[in-house]
């Protein structure tokens, strides 16, 4: 049966279905629009922030050690080099 319609009765069905499908699929959004964003309930308790100032203390110091060990190891690798820092 599908092979006696002809090829653009076919193909102008199908596009049709696409439309019909398309137009549902973006249509949806202008009626359900975005989810309203979800409210900030509270805030962290004074101990969590101040772990949290205390840990990135921690990491800051770190970092800074770790990057003067590599200087140090960067010179004494290249002895006519001098290797400055901030």
């Amino acid at each position: 049966m599908l092979t006696t319609i002809p090829f653009l009765s076919r193909f102008l069905g199908v596009a049709a279905i696409i439309t019909v499908i398309g137009v549902g699929l973006l249509g949806y959004r202008q009626f359900h629009g975005a989810e309203p964003a979800v409210p900030r309930l509270a805030t962290a308790s004074p101990g969590i922030k101040q772990l949290v100032r205390d840990e990135h203390g921690l990491v800051a110091n770190m970092l800074t050690k770790q990057l003067t060990r590599q200087r140090q190891e960067l010179a004494a690798a290249t002895p006519g080099r001098t290797i400055s820092g901030r």
